[in-house]
C-alpha cells in the first residue's frame, strides 16, 4: 500500500524576540495549538520554546541592547565562555555607572580575566573575537563605544519601539505601567565646609560621611500610585527605633550591615510589596490584575524568572540607554533628594538644635526615614509624567495638573537660598554657593548597591576584601544606638507644657468608611493659654511630642504620623518665608 505524502513545512527559525512574544501570549491565556498555527510552528516547538522561558528572558534581561533579540536566533555559547561571561558582567556593571567604554578597553579586559581564571588554553581577545562577543550578547557597536549620547539614537528609538510594543501586545494603559529605581542617600550629609564641619568630623561617635541608606522609588506612569519607599539601613532595629512598630514607620524599612540593595531584598520587596499594592490598586481602579514594572539592568535585580506572577511581570531596560531613558532617571529621584536636603537643611537653621555639632547628635535615622517619606509625598504628579516623556509619552498633560504643581525653583536661585539660610548657622558664615552645589548632588553616583570587584566578577576566588570584623561591626551598632538614643518618657499622657501652662492634646479615634483615622483635638482653655504667644519652636516641639506618642501605639496608621509631620514641617517653614 503506497504511503500517504504529506507536504513538509518550510522549516522557521525565529528570532529571540519573536520566541518571547509567544511566551507572553501564552502567558496571555492562547493557546499553544492556535500559537502553532498563527506562527505556521510545530506543536512540539511552541512547547519547547515555553520550556526556554528562563533562559530567553534571562538572555534578554543581559542583553546590552534592546536591539539583539531582534535579530539573533539562537542563543551561542563560546568555547571561552567563562571569559564571555565575567566580561559581559563587568561590561552591564560598568554601564549602569554610566562610564564610557570602547572596545579596546574590552579586549584588554578580556586579556585580564583570561588570565585570572587561571586557563591554559591559549586566548586571543582580537578584534574578532570582539565582534563575535558583541553578536553574541546581543550588544549592537553603537551601544559600546564611548561616544557622546546623541549618537546612539537608533538604539534609543530600537528601545522605545520595543517597549510601546510590549504595552500594546500586553493591552496596558498607564495605570497600569510602572518605574522603579534605587540610589544612596546619605541622609546625614551637610555642605562641606571647613570651618564647619572640622568639629563635627573630628568628634566621636559621629561619622557623617558614613551615614547613608539606599532608598528604592517606585510608582505608575499616571502618578497617581506612588508605593511607599523601600528604605535601607545597617540594623534590624536601631536604638532610635526603641518602642516603634517598625511596620507603622511611614517606609518599608529592610536592613543590611552595609545598607546595600540585594537580589534576596529587591525579591522579597517585589513579592510582598509590590504585587500586592498593584493588585489592591488594579480593584481600585476596576482593572485586570495585569501590570509590568520597568527596572534597569543592575545586578540586584534578578533574572531567574522569580520577578514574575501572572500577569504582573517585568521589563529590563537596557543599560546603554539606562540614563538617556529610565523615568526616574528623569528627575525622579533629583526632585526627591531635593526635597529631602530642603527639610534637613530647615531642620538644621530652624529646629531645636541650631548649633551643628548638637544638631549632628540629635538627628539620627528615625528623623531621617520621616523626612524622606515627607519628600517623597512632595514629588509631584506632573513630575512623575513628565519622566516618562522619552521613553512612552502616553500622557496628554493637562492645564488643570500644571496649574496644581508647584513651581520649579532655579538652580541659582535654589542655591541662593540654601547659603542664606546656612549662614545663620554658627560656623557657615562663609559658606558660598559652590558648597551648597557640591552637597546637592554628593550622592548622585551612589546606586544603592555595592559594585562587584574583579576577583568576585571573575568567581575563581572567594573576595579577599573583609568589609567588617565583628567587633567592628559592634562598635557602628554602638555608636549608632547612641546617635539615636531617645529620652525615656512615658507614654501614658500626651503633654506638652507652654509657658508654665498645660496644653492637653487628646487623641480622637472614630470610624470614617470602616477605615480607622486618628485626628488629634487640641483643648485650649484661653483664661490660661495665650495662642498668640506660642513660638514656632514651641509649636514644633509640640507636634514632636505627639509624633512619639503616635509612634507608641499599635493602632496608629502612616497617615497619621505623615500628617502630623507636615504640620510640623509648616511650623518649621514659618519660621523664615523664604524657605520653602
Amino acid at each position: 500500500m503506497e504511503r500517504k505524502k504529506t507536504a513538509n513545512r518550510k522549516r522557521i527559525v525565529l528570532t529571540i524576540e519573536e520566541k518571547l512574544n509567544i511566551i507572553r501570549r501564552l502567558e496571555n491565556g492562547e493557546s499553544a495549538a492556535k500559537l502553532a498555527s498563527d506562527v505556521n510552528l510545530g506543536l512540539r516547538t511552541i512547547y519547547d520554546i515555553k520550556r526556554a522561558k528562563t533562559k530567553l528572558w534571562k538572555f534578554f534581561k543581559k542583553t546590552d541592547s534592546s536591539a539583539g533579540p531582534s535579530y539573533l536566533k539562537v542563543i551561542k555559547k563560546s568555547k571561552f565562555h567563562q571569559v564571555d561571561d565575567a566580561v559581559h558582567q563587568w561590561l552591564l556593571q560598568l554601564r549602569a555607572t554610566g562610564a564610557p567604554i570602547s572596545g579596546f578597553m574590552v579586549m584588554e579586559k578580556a586579556r585580564q580575566v583570561h588570565k585570572e581564571l587561571g586557563i591554559e588554553q591559549p586566548f586571543l581577545a582580537s578584534s574578532g573575537w570582539l565582534r563575535h562577543f558583541k553578536r553574541r550578547r546581543g550588544i549592537r557597536a553603537l551601544a559600546l563605544l564611548d561616544e557622546k549620547p546623541s549618537a546612539n539614537l537608533s538604539v534609543i528609538q530600537s528601545t522605545k519601539e520595543t517597549f510601546e510594543k510590549l504595552c500594546e501586545d500586553q493591552d496596558l494603559n498607564p495605570e497600569q505601567v510602572y518605574s522603579a529605581d534605587e540610589t544612596g542617600l546619605f541622609w546625614k550629609c551637610l555642605p562641606t565646609f571647613t570651618l564647619a564641619t572640622k568639629q563635627v568630623e573630628t568628634t566621636p561617635g559621629i561619622k557623617v560621611s558614613e551615614e547613608r541608606v539606599t532608598v528604592l522609588v517606585c510608582s505608575n506612569v499616571t502618578g497617581t500610585h506612588k508605593l511607599p519607599l523601600l528604605v535601607i539601613g545597617k540594623f534590624a532595629r536601631p536604638r532610635a527605633f526603641k518602642d516603634l512598630d517598625i511596620h507603622q514607620l511611614p517606609v518599608d524599612y529592610y536592613h543590611q550591615k552595609k545598607a546595600w540593595m540585594t537580589r534576596d531584598i529587591f525579591r522579597s520587596w517585589f513579592i510582598y510589596k509590590f504585587v500586592p499594592a498593584v493588585k489592591l490598586r488594579m480593584n481600585m481602579v476596576g482593572l485586570p490584575h495585569k501590570a509590568v514594572l520597568l527596572l534597569d539592568n543592575a545586578p540586584v535585580h534578578p533574572d531567574d524568572g522569580s520577578l514574575c506572577f501572572g500577569d504582573i511581570t517585568v521589563y529590563h531596560l537596557p543599560s546603554d540607554v539606562r540614563a538617556m531613558l529610565h523615568p526616574m532617571e528623569q528627575g525622579v529621584l533629583q526632585n526627591l533628594k531635593l526635597h529631602y536636603r530642603k527639610d534637613l537643611l530647615s531642620s538644621l537653621v530652624f529646629g531645636v538644635e541650631n548649633d551643628l555639632l548638637a544638631f549632628s547628635k540629635y538627628y539620627n535615622i528615625k528623623h531621617a526615614v520621616y523626612s524622606i517619606a515627607t519628600a517623597w509625598e512632595k514629588v509631584d504628579q506632573i513630575t512623575l509624567q513628565r519622566s516618562w516623556r522619552k521613553l512612552w509619552p502616553c500622557i496628554e498633560e493637562s492645564e488643570e495638573l500644571i496649574q496644581e504643581s508647584e513651581e520649579e525653583q532655579e538652580q541659582d536661585s535654589l542655591v541662593e537660598n540654601f547659603v542664606e539660610n546656612l549662614r545663620n548657622v554658627p560656623g557657615y558664615e562663609d559658606v558660598n554657593g559652590e558648597n551648597v552645589s557640591e552637597w546637592l548632588v554628593v550622592d548622585s553616583a551612589d546606586p544603592g548597591y555595592r559594585l562587584l570587584d574583579d576577583t568576585e566578577i571573575t568567581g575563581d576566588v572567594p573576595s579577599t576584601k573583609v568589609e567588617n570584623s565583628s567587633e567592628e561591626e559592634e562598635e557602628e551598632e554602638e555608636e549608632e544606638e547612641e546617635e539615636g538614643e531617645l529620652d525615656e518618657k512615658s507614654n501614658e499622657v500626651v503633654e506638652v507644657v507652654v509657658e508654665e501652662e498645660m496644653l492637653m492634646l487628646k487623641v480622637k479615634e472614630e470610624e470614617v468608611e470602616d477605615k480607622k483615622v486618628v485626628e488629634v483635638e487640641v483643648e485650649l482653655d484661653e483664661e490660661m493659654v495665650d495662642v498668640s504667644k506660642i513660638s514656632h519652636k514651641k509649636a514644633v516641639q509640640a507636634f514632636d511630642t505627639v509624633i512619639q506618642y503616635l509612634e507608641g501605639q499599635s493602632d496608629t496608621e502612616r497617615q497619621d504620623i505623615l500628617l502630623c509631620m507636615a504640620l510640623r514641617d509648616r511650623a518649621l517653614e514659618k519660621k523664615n518665608h523664604y524657605l520653602k
